[in-house]
């Protein structure tokens, strides 16, 4: 329906040459409009309820398996911590290589109906703006980062409360979260109309202008992507000692899948055979893996800065750097918060408040998840690679620590 779009919009009479033309540009944009505002009213109380629902669970540290999801905890802190500066430092360097055109950023612009920021929010108005005075006033504003901490404060402060009447609130968030699922659910089943309505009458005003605007914002998502595929490599052989070749050669089969499902979670047989061909002890990759198909998409984050940032540069905004690490804080933590979600509820709901924090329009945001098949499949291979490379480093990790308690003894019996 993008396409369908684009090629009606191109190819109907130019504006203000005929007015049945002009009529039918005017009806699909307010029913492009009215599907975007339909989506966007459940992105605060999703935010909202995945917050307050992640903050009051357990940890899935806690579980068997003890010392190596704590080392894998460490190891995956560390490497997130790399993809969260590598994604900063990536994004400013692309655009300045490749920035947005003129002709892209007016097509975007338009596509959002010109009611664009002309600045990002500085750092003293992103400190002022996160902690509401009325929780209410900014859930009726649609203000997304004093909601979000809102959130956060609420999860945190429920852990501290009797434990009965903290299930019975989480089984009331739950229930919210539920409904909002289910009405995003019915609003996606009219994306196509949604995107087609949005589309046809920015690709009537400014013809082919769209197209390369997706197109420099395909190049600049996934040249992000590649890269961090790229990172996992070093990670094997420099931290986990394993040989390049041999590396490569047991994560290719892990790759092809990742590419070709779009999914961590259908990938991970194939890993654990890839883990089997590297020799990692069973205790390790029987903990590490599942854990790291659950929170350790190292790719996520990265992928989320990079939407974010191009949008806001289509838009003629320069977030401060601030900005820039608050966003990339956030992208992290709503990675977390939506473990588990459908692809498309996970995309509108993880870089909704990294949109705000980068003063970006939202009405970018459709657009761009419309081609996020071909990013979404270079994120995840980033992803499995990554996590074979993290497994090598724990693996690595713990065979040096059983080394060391073989040791001891035998040290001991030698003093003695």
């Amino acid at each position: 329906m993008l396409l369908l779009g684009v090629c009606v919009g191109i190819l109907l009479p130019k504006p203000a040459t005929e007015n049945w033309s002009d009529t039918f540009v005017s009806v699909a944009h307010v029913g492009g409009q009215l599907w975007l505002s339909a989506l966007q009213m459940t992105v605060l109380p999703l935010i909202f309820s995945l917050l307050t629902m992640g903050l009051t669970s357990s940890s899935p540290l806690t579980g068997d398996g003890g010392s190596v999801a704590r080392r894998a905890a460490f190891v995956f802190a560390v490497l997130y911590l790399a993809c969260l500066t590598a994604a900063l430092a990536l994004n400013e360097l692309l655009l300045g290589v490749w920035p947005v055109s003129p002709a892209a950023a007016d097509a975007f612009q338009k596509l959002a109906g010109n009611a664009v920021q002309v600045k990002a929010p500085d750092a003293g108005e992103i400190i002022l703006s996160i902690i509401p005075s009325n929780i209410f006033g900014a859930l009726a504003a649609g203000s997304i980062l004093p909601v979000l901490v809102f959130a956060i404060l609420f999860g945190l402060a429920m852990r501290h409360i009797e434990k009965s009447r903290r299930e019975q609130l989480r089984s009331l968030i739950g229930s919210l979260a539920d409904v909002m699922f289910k009405i995003v659910s019915w609003v996606l089943l009219m994306a196509p109309l949604g995107v087609f309505g949005l589309v046809v009458g920015t690709a009537h005003e400014t013809g082919f202008a769209i197209v390369w605007g997706l197109a420099g914002y395909l190049r600049h998502v996934v040249t992000v992507a590649v890269i961090l595929v790229a990172l996992s490599y070093p990670v094997a052989v420099l931290w986990g000692r394993v040989g390049l070749m041999r590396f490569a050669a047991a994560a290719a089969p892990t790759q092809l899948v990742a590419v070709s499902t779009q999914s961590s979670v259908a990938s991970l047989p194939v890993m654990l055979k890839s883990s089997e061909r590297l020799g990692f002890v069973d205790e390790v990759t029987n903990v590490s893996l599942p854990l790291a198909v659950s929170i350790f998409r190292f790719g996520g984050p990265s992928g989320t800065i990079s939407v974010a940032v191009y949008a806001a540069a289509a838009a003629g905004l320069h977030p401060a750097f601030p900005a820039l690490v608050g966003g990339a804080l956030l992208a992290l933590l709503m990675e977390f918060a939506a473990v588990g979600l459908p692809n498309q509820i996970n995309g509108f709901t993880i870089n909704a408040p990294v949109f705000a924090a980068f003063g970006a329009p939202f009405a970018f945001l459709p657009l761009m998840l419309a081609v996020e098949t071909i990013p979404d499949a270079v994120g995840t291979t980033a992803n499995v690679s990554m996590d074979l490379a993290a497994t090598a480093v724990i693996d690595r990790l713990q065979r040096r620590e059983q080394e060391a308690r073989c040791r001891r003894p035998t040290e001991k019996r030698a003093t003695s």
